[in-house]
């Protein structure tokens, strides 16, 4: 009854919390890639199915926001109301799959994705980011819960606002094929999954490849920045959980020297070596984009170095030790090197989708240390907030 309770309460506070963002960031002039979006909408209520020469997406999004807009109102603000209640239905899915995982947190883990600075923001202005985020929670829940054909149809879905999530597709399927099942129940869990994964592979050769939009700035190659960067989000977002790890890190160390050694060496290379080269991360250009600099002084000053080669070394090992409380979760790891070590723009919210799964299939921690993690992912998120509404900067 008492852990009935507090889900309650955290599920209102998240409801109030996403409220408040949406209003607080309603009066908002149009932002950055939502004028692009706006476009499309604009395009589709007229009738017109061309792609905007500038979006990087499927136009999942958009015509679901055209077919409200249609229907009356201003499209930005439809746009904007569409994205909050897909950001209520994402940490309603968070809830969801953590009440499966780890019962007696799964309330404030829900509270704790409506509140990470990396969704807060985007929650409240028109972007695919928290959207995507929505559907691809709700097919990770159906996968876990035995719905193979709904978690497809939810993956589908998510990959209709957000292609590139696709690259996280073959963890929803892993995670839905019970332990120690036989291969042909393993084949049949994960079929609709691997349809889908088919289908964009085919849709999106056909349209000459997997960057829409301007393909000078959004190609796939080797580059390999987003991924330090990403690891140093996921020390400073979960520090306490990592130096919880550090006797379990010298363990790794200890009993299996080679494998950490050739880990670390990767991460060293990575964090090193890659660089931010892509034209919308130089501040000179775009000098209004808070994440620009901050990439900036990682990039390019000593200390931000070392900072992007620490992460990049301990992160990978800490990972390793964590008891996952879906085993499959390590396909991760070799999914995000491929999704974001073959993005040229270096982003925060490229590393959202990953983080969320980290947050709610990590081990089980004590309670006032989630509920912490949950009070500094608001204060955070209410600076990021603040600035962007006072128009000092766009955060993500």
């Amino acid at each position: 009854m008492k852990q009935a309770w507090i889900d309650r309460a955290c599920l209102a506070l998240a409801l109030a919390w996403t409220v408040g963002i949406a209003r607080r960031a309603s009066d908002l002039a149009p932002q950055l890639d939502e004028h692009v979006h706006l476009a499309q909408v604009q395009r589709l209520i007229e009738g017109s199915w061309d792609l905007h020469e500038r979006l990087t997406v499927l136009p999942g999004l958009h015509a679901l926001v055209a077919a409200v807009a249609s229907l009356g109102g201003e499209p930005l603000g439809v746009g904007r109301a569409v994205v909050a209640g897909f950001a209520v239905a994402a940490w309603l899915a968070a809830f969801a799959v953590a009440r499966r995982e780890v019962p007696d947190r799964a309330g404030l883990r829900a509270l704790a994705i409506a509140t990470l600075p990396l969704a807060a923001p985007l929650g409240a202005v028109f972007y695919t980011d928290v959207p995507g985020l929505a559907l691809l929670l709700a097919s990770v829940w159906l996968a876990r819960a035995g719905r193979p054909v709904a978690s497809g149809l939810g993956a589908a879905a998510a990959l209709l606002l957000r292609h590139s999530l696709v690259a996280y597709a073959p963890l929803v399927a892993a995670l839905g094929v019970p332990p120690g099942a036989s291969w042909r129940e393993g084949l049949r869990r994960a079929a609709p999954i691997l349809v889908v994964i088919v289908a964009l592979g085919a849709a999106l050769a056909g349209a000459g490849g997997v960057a829409l939009g301007d393909r000078r700035f959004h190609g796939l190659g080797l580059h390999g920045a987003n991924l330090p960067f990403a690891a140093l989000l996921a020390l400073v977002l979960l520090l306490p959980s990592h130096l919880r790890a550090l006797g379990a890190v010298r363990d790794l160390v200890r009993h299996a020297p080679v494998a950490c050694l050739v880990s670390a060496s990767a991460g060293l290379a990575l964090a090193l070596g890659a660089d931010a080269t892509h034209p919308f991360n130089d501040p000179a250009r775009v000098d209004h984009l808070l994440y620009v600099t901050w990439i900036d002084a990682l990039f390019h000053t000593l200390g931000g170095r070392l900072a992007l080669a620490a992460a990049s070394v301990y992160v990978p090992l800490s990972f390793a030790t964590w008891r996952w409380t879906a085993p499959r979760l390590g396909w991760l790891g070799p999914l995000v090197a491929l999704r974001l070590g073959a993005t040229w723009l270096v982003e925060p919210r490229y590393a959202l989708a990953p983080l969320a799964l980290v947050i709610l299939f990590r081990p089980r921690e004590p309670r006032w240390l989630e509920a912490s993690y949950v009070l500094v992912y608001a204060g955070c998120s209410l600076w990021l907030v603040d600035g962007m509404v006072g128009e000092r900067w766009f955060p993500l």
